[in-house]
């Protein structure tokens, strides 16, 4: 019988603490972010979206990269919530990546015959926005879903 009190006790304090625990949300909930890079009104269709934290360490994890789509779109999720400098950077799209490291022939490995490849369409953009001190770009993040675009201009 005391067992059985007790597995009572214990099973409706879980559900209390359930309760209240979601009631207010969850105070440490990451936040995400999507959006659209364009330049000059049309989509940037290939590159990558690098977010850096005001004032956060490298351990605090500082950092966030997010790939342009085709169609110019990039979503990312479990963000900290905070102020950031935005880098856009679309030299990735050329393609041009490193074929040798220290001297030895590097291999990319095979595609899947069922992956649906996609390929990013290079568009130059001023070289400005690929560094944080001269991008001129900042977002602020709050907790939960966020949405940014950015047109970018010579």
């Amino acid at each position: 019988m005391k067992s059985c009190m007790r597995w009572l006790t214990g099973a409706s304090l879980a559900g209390l603490f359930a309760l209240l625990g979601c009631a207010g949300g969850n105070p440490n909930a990451a936040s995400s972010m999507n959006g659209k890079v364009t330049y000059k009104g049309e989509p940037v269709g290939g590159g990558t979206v690098r977010l850096d934290k005001e004032g956060a360490t490298q351990k605090e994890g500082n950092k966030m990269s997010m790939n342009l789509s085709p169609d110019g779109t990039f979503n990312g999720t479990d963000i900290a919530d905070g102020e950031y400098t935005v880098e856009i950077e679309t030299e990735s799209a050329k393609g041009n990546a490193p074929t040798d490291y220290k001297g030895k022939k590097m291999q990319s490995s095979p595609i899947p015959q069922t992956a649906t490849v996609v390929k990013a369409t290079y568009v130059a953009i001023p070289k400005k926005y690929a560094k944080k001190d001269t991008s001129g770009l900042k977002i602020k993040l709050e907790k939960g879903k966020n949405e940014k675009n950015f047109d970018l201009t010579d």
